[in-house]
């Protein structure tokens, strides 16, 4: 099990590194290979392992490039990259072990994670040291900084009288006072496994000397396996000169028993007992554009397979009757497929049917030639011989071409039950029925309330015996306020036509989620999106900052949720979730995949709990969700700086440490694992990296449900 030391301490460290270089470019331009060599000054218990990174950086300003560690002779460590730079021979970098999150590294400040080497009765090194190094590509040049670090070895003693459980997790909390009152607070955080007994337990505490004009103190807090809290404050103000290179042993064989210390948070989040709506998540497979059909079982268990997902939403398919009385039922041959390996991997999946928009139906040159435009079909979710459209005059596209200007004319009812009816006994024929259904995509201000009405009134009579009436979805507009427009004009006889009030938020046309919920609510129907638009990005970090755009929905009341193009192609696109290859085991998996895997699969039949904050940061937003015994909190900060947060569980109490996943732009996209133990029964405190995304999952020793 990988142990994690969490530290926020203002470091500085000493390197010595060596660099090489390759042929000079035009003027005094070089290409450097991107190797170094390094030593450690100052302490004699570094340990370098394999995978271990060196980060290098301009001086100042952006990261360059991770180094791996490749080998070590005598105490000097090689780390290299297989890439170069083209550097002037006066550019300074700065070279950090272990490696840095930050793209931009500030020298004062620092916010590492770095795997503990061992456990028991070993010496553990907080933080392991931050060790750094400015130079210049010259042959053979060794820069070498002077030991800067205060350094308190601390021999750590079992505490007297009963002691409930061994030391899983020590904490440093180290706060300097300016004579004007400011205050800068630091904490060191080492975790600890395997421990047999409390002999042998030594500790390096480090921190930048203190400067003349600030009093210091330093506690220790260790949390014990039965969540005991021992404290002890090593040291005031004189008690030592701390400065420069200035070494002091401490035996901390006094621990009392205390409740923990808190920092006074950025923000307090209360986590109410107010257990709120469902929590209904599918997963949308409307649009076919990067599925694979020789891939499908590979890509059934990616999605519906490895995702708990309640339902797929799959495309009523203009194509399959694009002419009146002319139908063509291979254009649902793929579809079919991936139906069946869906339902192979989860068989208790439902499925919601959606109209495609027309224009998928016909090809560009069929576009060009029926309506003088690749661009110019008119907007319809259905075949134009239930929809009819007529022209008004002529209009100019975009690149001048003069085109038939078509607007809606009416709908033809009795079509239009017709062609769901036939849809729905040709997709029961081959073995599949529907929980949910939408009459319309998009399309909201023509598919009004009253066509919804007669078609709930005349579809149950045109269905096959044995086939399902789905419950109707309404109105699936184009924007947030376009669904706030439609549901005030539904009167009370046409309220039962539709079980689902839903929007998709494709355009921005204001209006609050909230006001959709209310109207939804008042008419006793559940609030959906099923086509979720802005949550974007390619880069992780951009998945990350534009997460909110997914939990916003629950904090608003939504409970049913469905994103949009889940399958990408494989060099990622917007929306999509899974980025699909060619060939088996070629797709990638975003950090939007993984964000959205973790949420479902903890709290898909689970409920939205209402969280309350101390204070409001509006680059900090928290969702909760509870399911059974699981607490799950969800919480992004959007912000370039870190935030101390307090999460306080009232009387709900935390049963063991709590799992945490981790995303940001340094992060891989699968995100980075670790636990964190409690600082009580029923509180936590974090520090929340900058532009991080984190879910915390808490197990409780009672349901909330």
């Amino acid at each position: 099990m990988k142990n994690y030391i969490y530290t926020f301490l203002l470091l500085l460290f000493t390197s010595f590194v060596g660099c090489t270089k390759d042929d000079t470019l035009n003027g005094d331009f070089q290409d450097v290979n991107l190797s170094l060599n390094v030593s450690f000054s100052g302490l004699d218990n570094i340990t370098v392992k394999e995978g271990d990174k060196l980060s290098l950086y301009k001086k100042g300003g952006n990261k360059v490039a991770d180094l791996l560690f490749v080998s070590s002779d005598e105490g000097v460590y090689t780390f290299s990259v297989d890439a170069k730079q083209t550097v002037n021979p006066e550019d300074e970098f700065t070279a950090v072990f272990p490696a840095m999150e930050s793209p931009v590294y500030d020298s004062s400040v620092g916010v590492l994670k770095c795997e503990q080497n061992g456990s028991g009765s070993v010496e553990h090194l907080t933080s392991m040291g931050r060790f750094e190094a400015d130079f210049t590509f010259e042959d053979d040049k060794v820069v070498t900084l002077n030991n800067k670090l205060s350094v308190v070895s601390l021999d750590i003693v079992k505490p007297g009288g009963e002691v409930k459980g061994l030391p899983v997790e020590l904490e440093f909390n180290v706060t300097d006072e300016s004579a004007g009152n400011a205050s800068v607070y630091s904490k060191s955080v080492v975790s600890l496994v395997g421990l047999t007994d409390w002999d042998g337990l030594k500790i390096n505490l480090m921190s930048l000397p203190k400067a003349e004009n600030v009093n210091r103190n330093i506690s220790c807090v260790i949390v014990t396996s039965l969540n005991e809290h021992y404290i002890q404050e090593l040291m005031q103000d004189g008690t030592v000169k701390y400065g420069a290179g200035e070494n002091v042993t401490i035996n901390l064989n006094d621990l009392q028993y205390s409740e923990p210390v808190f920092v006074d948070p950025a923000q307090t989040v209360t986590i109410t007992d107010n257990v709120k709506q469902k929590i209904y998540i599918g997963l949308d497979a409307e649009r076919l554009w990067y599925w694979r059909d020789n891939l499908r079982d590979e890509l059934a268990q990616l999605s519906v397979g490895d995702i708990n997902v309640k339902f797929a939403r799959v495309a009523i398919d203009c194509g399959y009757e694009l002419e009146e009385g002319i139908k063509k039922p291979e254009v649902y041959d793929i579809q079919l497929n991936m139906m069946r390996a869906f339902k192979a991997v989860r068989p208790e999946l439902l499925f919601f049917a959606t109209p495609r928009p027309l224009f998928n139906s016909y090809t560009e040159e069929e576009r060009v030639e029926l309506f003088g435009h690749v661009d110019n079909t008119p907007w319809s979710s259905v075949p134009l011989w239930a929809c009819n459209f007529k022209q008004s005059g002529n209009k100019t596209m975009p690149d001048g071409t003069v085109v038939p200007n078509y607007v809606y004319d009416k709908y033809d009812k009795d079509k239009l039950v017709s062609y769901f009816a036939d849809y729905l006994n040709f997709m029961h024929d081959n073995g599949f029925d529907f929980e949910y259904m939408d009459l319309t995509n998009e399309t909201e201000t023509r598919t009004t309330p009253d066509i919804y009405k007669y078609v709930y009134d005349n579809l149950p009579a045109k269905l096959n015996a044995g086939v399902k009436m789905p419950t109707l979805i309404a109105p699936s507009s184009w924007s947030v306020q376009g669904g706030i427009n439609w549901m005030k004009t539904v009167t009370d006889d046409e309220k039962d036509a539709f079980g689902i009030a839903a929007v998709h938020n494709t355009g921005n046309q204001g209006g609050t989620l909230k006001q959709f919920v209310n109207l939804a609510t008042q008419m006793d129907k559940p609030a959906w999106n099923t086509e979720l638009h802005d949550w974007v990005g390619i880069a992780t970090e951009d998945e990350v900052l534009t997460a909110d755009s997914f939990f916003e929905y629950f904090r608003a009341g939504f409970t049913g949720m469905s994103g949009w193009l889940f399958f990408g192609p494989a060099n990622g696109k917007d929306h999509s979730k899974l980025w699909v290859g060619s060939t088996p085991g070629s797709h990638t998996k975003s950090a939007k995949y993984e964000i959205f895997k973790t949420v479902v699969n903890g709290v898909n039949d689970g409920n939205y709990i209402e969280s309350v904050v101390s204070t409001s940061i509006p680059e900090i937003t928290t969702t909760s969700f509870v399911k059974d015994k699981m607490l799950m909190i969800a919480v992004l900060n959007t912000s370039t700086d870190s935030k101390v947060v307090t999460y306080d569980l009232g009387n709900k109490i935390i049963d063991g440490q709590i799992s945490v996943k981790e995303w940001n732009g340094d992060l891989p996209k699968s995100g980075e694992e670790f636990t964190l133990v409690p600082t009580t029964s029923s509180k936590f405190q974090f520090a929340l990296g900058a532009k991080s995304l984190y879910i915390f999952t808490v197990n409780l020793t009672e349901s909330l449900q």
